[in-house]
């Protein structure tokens, strides 16, 4: 691997990507958790 000088960063961008989206779900889980439950209700009908 070459490090074009941003080397340092590398290996904190898949954490912080992994951080964000899971926190992202988490958020979604709470706010959208009865929603995505109605469309699948919906979908079901």
């Amino acid at each position: 691997m070459r490090d074009d000088g941003g080397g340092p960063l590398l290996p904190f961008v898949p954490a912080l990507a992994a951080v964000l989206v899971s926190r992202a779900a988490t958020v979604r889980g709470r706010l959208g958790g009865s929603a995505v439950e109605a469309v699948r209700i919906r979908v079901a009908e």
